[in-house]
């Protein structure tokens, strides 16, 4: 199709919207969003049909893809890391679509609604080509990490950001229109989605919301005749709204979990669980005397740091408690000051630019805030501020992943492009048709600035889609499959799983394959730990095979225990320890799987 024929095919467009009695303005909008739409969709499905959609870097998605599905039973809302709201709206569009999965595609919809707002945003008073080239960037930016590789973190600060950009830039406009409403309600829809996501991916983006905020209020406030008091104590109230509005979101999932006091238990068990196991916290060797002395030996530090806790005997939350105890006082990442940390934290952001180009990209902005005008300037600076801040807390805890720090990168690159679009009035653009002599170097600057972001753009995206032919890609994995297949072909066997061994999608077939038929799916599996365990839903499940604890009663008769055997050798040890049995172990094949049956001897 040339570019006539298009050309003749958005006109006819432009005369049906101009009869049925759109203005020349409304239609220029319509036709806008129809471009954005178009290109966002293709980028969006060239993802899905090429079957690149993963879940990135953990199987922390798939765990709550399964819950959600209804693998521990039924559908549950319960998702521990995700507010009960969305775990509730994605179970009750699960009861609608049961052959769909409702997880993957409620992101999926979501990441691609963002990509049209965010474009629509940074377009606006384009003509349709500007248009289309902001909006192919956009979706060029977004497509590894929110088309592809999903994870729940950084949808979550991808939310917050898109809501928070959709509200500043409406109460930017200069004209209300009858779009004001809807965008008000939107920009809270995905702020409110952001942080039922994930909590903490979307705090991360809150200091960049609230110095826009202040500085939007500022300088409304000190603007001569633009506005009255009483409009601006409104839009204060509009940008306040949000936070009213997650706390009534946090309130209602408090009141959803203490309706069961077991998931309180769960939540301070989980809590220490993770400074040991993601954090490598409170450990033994720290001080044995002292953990030896409260009952607590080197074989149950061993069992946590193998992902084997699953014994609520022993680890139940008063000896994780005492663990705790001992652990703070040697515990060294808490938030302080400390030179090395300093440069640990520049070393990070400069690796981070060489391997992905979000902080080059952010830089380059940066510099453009430097000839934009004042709020852009002050909101830059205090930008960059931030995200040496943030990337600094996350180095204290010693653990940031890309997940986490993504997070940092997009906050930081939108807002700052949003606060730029904002501010960049007429007579900045007009410096590119000012007369050579006078702005020459300014030129150049913006000139550099935009041949480095394509340069840095490109080299990130090659680097990204380079690196993921090289890595285990989770759309579709047949070995985890294989084993909870034949597992559940053995329902008179009970199956002890380590969670390294279920696969990278814990048990099923592949991402978009989750859906209603995984109901009951672990009817008799168990795992030895996972971030889980012990939930009630988990808990619940083991009570119905009969199983109140597993690692003790692995010795059963018709228990098997799938695991390397590494791990086989430290569980043997530690049940020895606890429960005073002396236990041989014996590889069997089930239907095709190697299974270990440990025995008294």
């Amino acid at each position: 199709m040339n570019n006539d024929c298009i050309k003749k095919r958005f006109h006819c467009i432009e005369m049906i919207l101009k009869k049925i009695g759109m203005n020349n303005k409304a239609v220029n909008t319509m036709l806008r969003l129809l471009v954005v739409t178009i290109i966002s969709l293709l980028a969006w499905n060239a993802s899905i049909f090429l079957g690149i959609v993963t879940y990135d870097q953990s199987n922390d998605d798939a765990a709550l893809n399964l819950i959600a599905a209804g693998a521990f039973g039924k559908p549950c809302p319960y998702l521990i890391h995700s507010k009960w709201l969305l775990g509730k709206l994605i179970t009750l569009l699960y009861s609608f679509f049961p052959e769909v999965n409702c997880y993957l595609w409620t992101y999926l919809v979501l990441n691609l609604g963002a990509a049209i707002l965010l474009s629509i945003v940074l377009s606006d008073g384009f003509g349709l080509l500007g248009t289309a080239s902001v909006s192919i960037v956009v979706n060029l930016l977004l497509s590894y990490d929110f088309y592809q590789n999903l994870q729940y973190t950084k949808n979550a600060a991808l939310y917050g950001c898109i809501g928070a950009v959709v509200l500043l830039w409406m109460l930017g406009r200069k004209h209300n229109t009858k779009i004001y409403p809807l965008g008000i309600l939107i920009s809270y829809l995905y702020l409110i989605i952001g942080f039922c996501v994930r909590e903490e991916g979307f705090l991360l983006t809150i200091p960049f919301y609230m110095v826009a905020s202040v500085i939007y209020i500022v300088s409304t406030f000190f603007r001569s005749n633009e506005i009255s008091r009483k409009k601006l104590l409104s839009r204060i109230i509009l940008l306040v709204i949000p936070a009213f509005l997650c706390i009534g979101v946090k309130a209602v999932n408090n009141a959803a979990y203490s309706q069961n006091p077991k998931w309180a238990t769960y939540f301070r068990i989980n809590e220490i669980l993770t400074e040991m196991r993601d954090y490598n916290q409170y450990n033994y060797y720290d001080s044995p005397e002292e953990y030896e002395n409260a009952g607590i030996t080197e074989l149950d530090y061993q069992m946590i740091c193998n992902w084997m806790w699953n014994d609520p005997d022993e680890f139940d939350l008063d000896k994780l408690e005492k663990i705790e105890a001992i652990g703070q006082k040697y515990k060294d990442n808490g938030i302080e000051y400390r030179e090395e940390l300093v440069w640990k934290t520049a070393n990070e952001i400069a690796n981070l630019t060489l391997f992905h180009g979000l902080p080059i990209i952010f830089l380059m902005l940066f510099l453009g805030a430097m000839l934009a005008d004042q709020k852009a300037k002050i909101f830059a600076i205090f930008s960059a501020m931030i995200v040496f801040l943030e990337i600094y807390f996350l180095v204290c805890g010693d653990r940031y992943p890309w997940r986490a720090e993504i997070c940092v990168w997009v906050a930081a690159i939108m807002y700052l492009v949003t606060y730029l679009k904002i501010s960049i009035t007429t007579e900045k653009i007009q410096v590119l048709a000012e007369p050579i002599k006078k702005r020459f170097i300014e030129k150049m600057l913006i000139v550099l600035q935009l041949v480095v972001i394509v340069v840095v753009f490109y080299y990130w995206q090659y680097y990204q889609f380079d690196t993921v032919k090289e890595k285990e890609i989770t759309m579709e994995d047949t070995e985890g499959y294989y084993l909870f297949n034949q597992i559940s072909s053995n329902k008179d066997d009970i199956f002890l799983v380590h969670a390294l061994s279920a696969g990278v999608l814990l048990g099923s077939k592949d991402i978009f394959d989750i859906d209603t038929k995984y109901n009951n799916y672990y009817s008799n599996a168990i795992f030895l730990g996972a971030w889980f365990v012990p939930a009630p839903f988990a808990d619940n499940q083991m009570s119905n095979m009969g199983i109140s604890n597993p690692i003790k009663q692995a010795i059963e008769d018709n228990v098997y225990v799938v695991a390397s055997e590494e791990r086989i050798d430290i569980l043997i040890a530690y049940i020895h320890e606890k429960y005073g049995y002396v236990i041989g172990k014996e590889l069997l094949n089930i239907n095709g799987v190697n299974v270990w049956n440990i025995k008294m001897e």
